[in-house]
């Protein structure tokens, strides 16, 4: 679904929006991990069982002239399809749908540091709590388990935490900046600018970063390649630079250095009002490149378990979008009715 939400918003209020959608964001990632992991054991243990079925016939074909022999070779294949998974399952033809072109399933546009700074220290707070609801990673958890996702995330409870955040120091050296507004020196900037004016270029206020983010079951990676990321958070800025082949675009090849955001399931675009003050074509490319099909096969896609949704060209019907901003605009509703076609509607 579409959400809309312009209004002004005091800082306390701005803070509590942000802390509620990057909730949502973790969630999001964390169950899809968590489902991916779960089937991708399933599928291990199916193709093990399936090498075991055909070893037995082997075996029965070789000694088909010793009927007792053909009787404990039957034996043993019954005991093996007793200890392995139901060959009878929804996986039968060995195809599960769950993921897409490629890993990355947030995307976070914020028009500066400061405001990418605070989202990145909810998402640490959050996934260092345990609030996230879901293990990020279930190596150790029950292969054999058909419980619900929601169900497992509802009773765990939030039991499972990251233990440690990887590149942190790096991530706070680039990202935070002291505000100058607080101290006690003002210098050249008058002690009388509004609240609001003080509020938005607190810290640093630099609009070209990217970042991304992935999730192991103990650990949180700041700085992770694009195509290893579960979350992307950037300035349009940035992506744009990409787009046209900059000097940080791996290829220069404008036409495939925003695929890896091909499989994008929830986009929120943080600070509307500055970034119409920005650049908003920057937006505009960003989101008309969103969701679109990659032009070479990324690196490590399996496509026997890509979605169909997504094989089809129709992940942008499927993908959320969030708008957050102090104020409605005719330019950002023209983008919303032309980038976001979500076939829940609009809210």
């Amino acid at each position: 679904r579409l959400v809309m939400l312009a209004c002004e918003l005091t800082p306390q209020i701005e803070r509590s929006v942000r802390q509620i959608y990057v909730a949502h964001a973790v969630t999001l990632v964390a169950r899809a991990r968590h489902r991916e992991l779960r089937n991708s054991r399933r599928l291990k243990k199916k193709t093990r069982l399936q090498d075991g079925e055909h070893e037995m016939q082997q075996h029965r074909h070789v000694r088909e002239n010793s009927a007792e022999q053909g009787r404990d070779a039957a034996s043993g294949l019954r005991s093996l399809l007793q200890g392995g998974v139901d060959v009878d399952e929804e996986e039968e033809d060995n195809a599960v749908r769950d993921q897409g072109f490629t890993r990355p399933r947030v995307l976070v546009l914020a028009p500066m540091r400061n405001v990418a700074y605070e989202i990145v220290q909810n998402i640490m707070a959050l996934a260092l709590s345990g609030a996230g609801g879901e293990e990020f990673d279930g190596e150790e958890a029950d292969s054999d388990s058909s419980e619900d996702d929601d169900v497992r995330a509802r009773r765990q409870g939030g039991s499972e935490r990251v233990a440690q955040v990887k590149n942190k120091k790096r991530f706070v050296s680039e990202f935070f900046e002291p505000d100058e507004n607080d101290a006690e020196d003002l210098g050249h900037r008058s002690p009388a600018l509004p609240e609001d004016h003080r509020h938005r270029f607190r810290g640093n206020t630099d609009d070209d970063f990217k970042l991304g983010l992935a999730f192991t079951r103990k650990t949180l990676k700041l700085f992770s390649g694009f195509y290893e990321s579960d979350m992307i958070v950037a300035s349009p800025l940035s992506l744009r630079r990409l787009l046209d082949g900059g000097e940080d675009g791996n290829t220069g090849d404008g036409a495939v250095a925003l695929d890896f955001l091909s499989s994008v399931e929830l986009c929120v675009v943080d600070g509307t009002e500055t970034l119409l003050m920005q650049a908003w074509e920057h937006v505009v490319a960003v989101l008309e490149r969103l969701n679109n099909v990659p032009r070479r096969a990324p690196p490590g896609v399996d496509f026997s378990r890509v979605r169909a949704s997504v094989l089809d060209g129709r992940a942008r019907q499927l993908r959320q979008t969030v708008w957050l901003g102090a104020f409605e605009s005719p330019l950002v509703h023209a983008l919303a009715r032309a980038s976001c076609a979500n076939a829940a509607g609009e809210l």
